[in-house]
């Protein structure tokens, strides 16, 4: 996904990529972390329509490289 520039090829590319039993997550509280936002925001669509998880915590964590 990093290599991919484009944010709508990325988001396209992780349409249907997620996927849980509905209800599976009620009123929990759940926390999810990737060095991607756009992974995360695909992720916690799922979570919190179809898990019906209580809350949901991002976390993104990522080192910046130089093309050299």
């Amino acid at each position: 996904m990093k290599g991919i520039d484009d944010p709508a090829k990325r988001k396209q590319l992780l349409d249907g990529a997620f996927g849980l039993q509905n209800g599976h997550l009620t009123g929990k509280n759940i926390l999810l972390f990737d060095d991607l936002y756009v992974t995360l925001s695909a992720a916690w669509d799922i979570i919190t329509n179809q898990g019906k998880a209580k809350n949901v915590y991002v976390l993104t964590i990522t080192k910046t490289r130089s093309k050299r």
